[in-house]
């Protein structure tokens, strides 16, 4: 069975609907054959995107912004773009990688 990691960048808070539903459709969405593991990573966490990302198969930089840290998000957003992981930016996570880009 291959196995796929997931970073889920933001920080988790359980009374958020979407942080709840995130890591369950990655499970129901992969085939069979596969398993994702889904990983919260909290942006205030990340000082260095390369070291604290690697082995990562994909980003998604997940809903409920303000983020603690906009700098940990941006450096994990720029590292999935400069890298060309399969990067997902939902609600707040679209509008940081919008702001990463510009």
């Amino acid at each position: 069975m291959a196995q796929f990691r997931v970073a889920l960048i933001g920080d988790y808070d359980k009374s958020v609907i979407a942080h709840q539903a995130i890591p369950e459709a990655l499970r129901l969405a992969a085939p069979a054959e596969h398993s994702i593991d889904a990983v919260w990573i909290h942006t205030a966490s990340i000082h260095n995107a390369a070291a604290d990302l690697a082995g990562f198969d994909g980003i998604w930089c997940v809903p409920a912004s303000p983020y603690a840290s906009m700098e940990g998000a941006l450096d994990a957003i720029r590292y999935a773009r400069e890298s060309k992981l399969p990067f997902l930016g939902t609600c707040g996570g679209f509008q940081h990688a919008v702001i990463e880009y510009a």
